[in-house]
């Protein structure tokens, strides 16, 4: 007889979560309970149901998960009682997808470590438009893809996800990352497969290294500010009170959008944040106070000062010239 299969023996990203929530539960078992049913709820009075996910990108799975508990009638009355709440963590997620399950009729919370960057949301509209063209142009797939939401060549619901784990990368990213050209158009994919296990690549989290500082100092247009050298020689939490007063001088204010411009993760930015309301640089709404323009203008005029110093240097360091050899004079007839 040939042997079947009852299942997909492949396990991704949800064999990584299925193992931290075995290990709360494990941990918590009076407070945490694993996929519990309706008799259960009621035994146990559970008054919270929560979907753990480790990325969100169109937001679709964990709208299904919300409908699936919304389909029971009972969970609606302790919902309309207000005896159970819903929610949806992530690590990542995308504003789009966090859109999709704030219009639950559950209304759940929504909460995530990092906001995940898209095409559309770390770039302007003219270069978003130019990253949407490549993609379209490099489609591995081409046109031929069947019905999905959104742009195909932008991933699963056209998302655009500019994000990659080190146990592998979403389906949400622009396929020319993970799908192998059928044609010979000459892209090769940086995630083949959507794997990432030969990168070095090391779990979650963010390169705080001098030079990524400055590159995304200089992305927000503080040129002057990333050379600075009382920016470039000051420790990594002050690095990121200058990360966040360059974000905010650009008039961002929310917590998802300066997550997305610093590289930092929203608890970071509201922490930084709060810190900068103590020392008087932003107020109450964010805004940039004097003294938070003072502090800026001091770091640049730093930055602006070295580099002149470093050019008198290199001018004094070029040799005199002096010529080798003498040409006889023309003479020029009037």
């Amino acid at each position: 007889m040939k042997a079947t299969k009852a299942y997909q023996p492949e396990v991704g990203s949800e064999g990584i979560v299925a193992q931290l929530i075995t290990d709360l539960c494990r941990a918590h078992p009076k407070r945490f309970l694993n996929h519990p049913g309706p008799d259960e709820i009621r035994k146990k009075r559970v008054r919270a149901f929560w979907v753990l996910t480790d990325f969100v990108g169109s937001g679709k799975r964990a709208h299904d998960y919300l409908s699936a508990a919304w389909k029971v009638r009972s969970v609606r009355s302790w919902k309309s009682y207000r005896f159970l709440q819903f929610g949806v963590l992530a690590y990542a997620m995308t504003q789009e997808g966090k859109d999709r399950i704030n219009c639950h009729p559950c209304r759940p919370f929504t909460g995530c470590v990092q906001p995940c960057p898209t095409i559309f949301s770390a770039f302007g509209s003219a270069k978003a438009d130019a990253c949407v063209r490549l993609c379209e142009r490099y489609d591995p797939v081409g046109s031929a893809s069947g019905p999905v939401q959104g742009n195909p060549a932008l991933g699963y619901g056209g998302v655009g996800a500019l994000l990659a784990f080190a146990h592998g990368a979403p389906n949400n990213t622009p396929r020319l990352f993970h799908k192998t050209s059928t044609q010979a158009k000459g892209w090769i994919p940086l995630f083949p497969s959507r794997v990432t296990a030969g990168l070095p690549i090391s779990g979650f989290g963010r390169s705080l290294r001098p030079e990524t500082i400055s590159a995304r100092l200089e992305a927000l247009g503080n040129t002057v500010l990333a050379k600075s050298p009382a920016a470039r020689g000051a420790p990594v939490e002050v690095k990121k009170r200058y990360l966040v007063l360059a974000a905010l001088s650009r008039a961002h204010r929310g917590d998802d959008i300066l997550a997305i411009k610093t590289g930092l993760s929203t608890a970071e930015v509201k922490q930084v944040c709060l810190e900068l309301e103590g020392l008087g640089w932003i107020g109450k709404r964010r805004v940039i106070t004097d003294a938070g323009l003072g502090e800026m203008r001091h770091l640049r005029r730093t930055g602006i000062q070295r580099k002149q110093r470093a050019d008198t240097i290199v001018q004094a360091l070029k040799p005199t010239y002096y010529p080798t050899s003498l040409r006889a004079p023309v003479l020029l007839s009037s």
